[in-house]
């Protein structure tokens, strides 16, 4: 049984490292702009 959980949770934390690697690699300039827009708000984000 810990087996088959370990197992469980590697699997899991490498299919959320893949989806991680994902995104970082489809940040591009809209991500800076949209930073820049929520940093220049005023009040509450």
């Amino acid at each position: 049984m810990p087996i088959s959980l370990l197992q469980s949770a590697k699997e899991v934390i490498l299919t959320e490292a893949q989806a991680v690697t994902q995104l970082a690699n489809n940040l591009d300039q809209s991500f800076v702009e949209a930073c820049v827009l929520i940093q220049n708000c005023t009040g509450k984000v």
